[in-house]
């Protein structure tokens, strides 16, 4: 009697667990959560992707310029805030660890990001098109 009970709320709790559990150490995005996902742009002669993961770190690869890539932290903020911090570059411009301050807007599959404070020209460049999520 007292299983009868017991053992059907105790196995629901556990499903409830492991069903938000991710496998540790996973860097694929989490659609669900607006800004998180690959982005790619074809703005002004620059095409590149932008992976932003949930564990706050990001991704760029841009395929005109072979070679280029950057990678660092993505900062979520209040509101519609981040900051990019670049920990891995290909070259001195992407290396610079200066953080760059945006607002973001999305709209649809769309995302603009505008600048707050970000002193890389390259960054500023690089975010100030369209970017639109992709499905990858």
């Amino acid at each position: 009697m007292y299983c009868s009970k017991i053992c059907p709320f105790t196995a629901l709790s556990i499903l409830l667990v492991f069903q938000n559990c991710k496998s540790p150490g996973s860097n694929k995005p989490d659609f669900a959560t607006p800004i998180f996902g690959i982005w790619q742009t074809h703005n002004r002669d620059i095409e590149a992707s932008l992976h932003i993961f949930t564990d706050s770190t990001f991704h760029v690869d841009v395929h005109k310029d072979a070679g280029i890539e950057v990678s660092g932290v993505a900062t979520l903020l209040s509101g519609q805030n981040l900051i990019f911090k670049n920990t891995h570059g290909t070259d001195p411009a992407s290396s610079n660890p200066y953080p760059g301050k945006y607002t973001y807007t999305i709209t649809g599959d769309t995302a603009h990001f505008t600048v707050i404070d970000d002193t890389l020209s390259r960054r500023r460049g690089l975010l100030a098109g369209p970017w639109t999520k992709s499905t990858e």
